[in-house]
């Protein structure tokens, strides 16, 4: 992501010989330097994967548009924070509109903070004017999960 810095590992990629399963990929990684904050407080991106994941709600160019075509894009982060560190407010956002469902949950367990977005289409066909209806408030879905998580030194 932007303005964060990770060294990762080389990625595990699973699901290549399965066309039709989910193609997952596991990363181990480290941050480079401190997050951006002061003594009591850091924040981390929302956002984690930069443009390693391709988020885009742009839909399919034919018009019109056959969301079965769509892929499930699911994106999970489990994050382990030091001794006394936690997230200031578990936050959730989500829009269900004909033909998608996107969210996105943030929330901790014990040391550990759990970042979890999802998009996904069902088997509708949209024509013209409904795809870029849904395409302008799936952006602005998006926009408003740009932005930092807080997290607090106890």
């Amino acid at each position: 992501p932007e303005g964060l810095a990770m060294r990762g590992w080389k990625p595990e990629v699973q699901g290549m010989d399965d066309w039709r399963g989910p193609l997952t990929i596991s990363l181990e990684a480290e941050l480079d330097r401190s997050l951006p904050g002061d003594d009591r407080s850091v924040f981390l991106p929302r956002v984690l994967t930069g443009s390693a994941l391709d988020f885009d709600p742009r839909l399919i160019c034919d018009r019109p548009v056959d969301l079965r075509r769509g892929l499930v894009r699911r994106e999970s982060w489990t994050i382990d924070m030091p001794e006394g560190v936690s997230l200031v407010a578990a936050d959730s956002l989500s829009l269900v509109e004909q033909g998608v469902a996107w969210s996105s949950r943030v929330w901790q367990e014990g040391r550990t903070l759990r970042l979890e977005r999802k998009l996904a289409f069902d088997e509708v066909t949209l024509n013209a004017d409904q795809a870029d209806e849904l395409e302008k408030k799936l952006r602005k879905a998006m926009r408003r999960d740009e932005g930092y998580l807080e997290l607090v030194r106890k």
